[in-house]
């Protein structure tokens, strides 16, 4: 579904959301823009987890040092293993991460039972970590609402999975 949560609606925001709000400029970040504006503003309310930022940033850094070295996806990874001086000065990094702390998002606490509640979820669904992580979440938090840009939530039951597309 487009990103037209209902007003007054209570999602859980994944990792991409945010990074095509941070590195893109055509449809999809326009979208994944206005839906963090709306969370600003009070029409929904938003919520994510310290993993999922972490893995926002980790994307986001990726995308800096790609763009600032002039280099592709492949072995980027690598390269920065190689070259981690290279991590010094990431503007856009930094700023995003400032940018994430003033949005009003509840961050949802992770503790072990969560996890291993995670790990069942992973093997029923077929889920990776992250993934399982944000349903186990949302589950414990009563949310349905899923903002995401990943097919992989399509089917489990008891969602509704809003993409950018």
């Amino acid at each position: 579904m487009p990103l037209g949560l209902p007003t007054g609606s209570a999602c859980f925001i994944d990792a991409n959301i945010f990074v095509y709000h941070f590195t893109n400029t055509d449809a999809l970040g326009l979208a994944c823009t206005d839906l963090l504006r709306r969370g600003t503003i009070g029409e929904i309310q938003a919520a994510t987890s310290i993993p999922v930022l972490a893995d926002t940033l980790h994307k986001i850094m990726l995308a800096e040092v790609r763009a600032r070295e002039g280099l592709n996806m492949t072995g980027l990874v690598a390269w920065i293993q190689k070259h981690r001086n290279r991590l010094a000065g990431l503007k856009e990094t930094l700023a995003a991460c400032s940018q994430i702390e003033r949005l009003p998002l509840a961050i949802l606490p992770l503790d072990i039972a969560l996890l291993r509640q995670a790990m069942q979820i992973s093997a029923s669904h077929h889920l990776l970590t992250g993934d399982a992580i944000a349903i186990a979440l949302m589950q414990r938090h009563g949310l349905t609402h899923l903002v995401t840009n990943d097919d992989d939530f399509d089917a489990i039951p008891g969602l509704t999975v809003w993409k950018p597309r």
